[in-house]
């Protein structure tokens, strides 16, 4: 019965010794800066194989955010070799603190994955600022105005009211002066036409520094909007208009080709008249050629009564 237990539990040994992945020199938190883990991979198989190995981190709560972009190997291995691989990358400074794993995957003539976990310290928050500009009270933002719409332009830090915010303001003089923020909120006067540009610093304990800028431009007035009408309707069938485009400038003759209507009494009067004229000179026409035919006949029919 003994002689059955030792092979047994050489085999239980042998299975775990094979674990195709294993990882080292994995600390267990990270701060921001380069990382580096390794990992070893063994070929389990009894035969030479080429895998594929990818390797990635990413915080636990939110495995789409990759701490930093994936990284891929292929490598031959001998029947039980292995193969020692570092995993490099940087944790910036506001990756998202807490737990983090790294996974590795082996794909080829067989397949494993693993995960390690780690933690990452000492990382910033981001805020989810947006600096816009607006005039009382404030109901849309813009970062165009006409110069009498507001004597006072105001700016507004929105999702920054937990930050301390510092700014200042260049105006169209090239005069810069600084900005006082009271609730996520500033202004500034409107002293002349041209453009403002805003430079505004938001900043708090556990959060990354932010900086924002705006240019907001001043008009003196709307500026003018010019319409390209092809057709002026002034009575001149031009080179472009056609009668598509302007058909009160350009009329149809009977073959098609475009005249001037430039007045009732002028040009384009006297080639429509001419047009009537000729319609009415070939009726006057048709109708002499029908009396002439009906004479004819009345002629011969008046003989031919005297013959008999």
């Amino acid at each position: 019965m003994k002689k059955y237990v030792v092979p047994f539990l050489v085999i239980i040994l042998v299975a775990q010794a094979s674990a195709a992945i294993t990882f080292d020199t994995l600390k267990s938190s990270y701060g921001p800066g380069e990382v580096q883990f390794g990992v070893t991979v063994i070929n389990p198989l009894t035969a030479a194989t080429t895998i594929t190995i990818s390797a990635l981190a990413y915080p636990e709560a939110s495995p789409s955010a990759l701490d930093f972009p994936p990284s891929f190997w292929e490598i031959e291995l001998a029947p039980g070799a292995s193969q020692h691989i570092l995993v490099n990358g940087t944790i910036y400074d506001t990756a998202e603190a807490g737990r983090h794993l790294l996974s590795v995957e082996v794909s080829g003539d067989y397949s494993e994955y693993e995960e390690a976990a780690f933690t990452v310290t000492g990382t910033l928050k981001t805020f989810d600022a947006t600096l816009v500009a607006c005039v009382y009270p404030c109901e849309s933002y813009s970062t165009v105005y006409l110069l009498n719409e507001s004597p006072l332009i105001s700016l507004l830090v929105l999702n920054g009211e937990t930050a301390t915010l510092r700014g200042s303001i260049t105006d169209p003089n090239g005069g810069v002066s600084e900005l006082s923020f009271f609730n996520g909120g500033a202004s500034f006067p409107v002293i002349t036409s041209g453009t403002y540009n805003v430079s505004v610093t938001a900043s708090a304990q556990g959060y990354k520094t932010e900086e924002m800028e705006l240019s907001v431009i001043v008009l003196e007035k709307l500026p003018e909007v010019t319409i390209y009408k092809p057709c002026n309707a002034d009575g001149v069938c031009n080179g472009v208009e056609t009668r598509q485009n302007c058909p009160m400038d350009c009329l149809p003759e009977e073959q098609g080709e475009l005249v001037t209507a430039a007045d009732a009494n002028g040009t384009a009067s006297d080639s429509v008249a001419a047009s009537q004229g000729k319609k009415a000179g070939g009726l006057d026409m048709v109708w002499v050629l029908a009396l002439v035919f009906v004479a004819l006949i009345a002629i011969v029919f008046w003989n031919s009564r005297r013959k008999r």
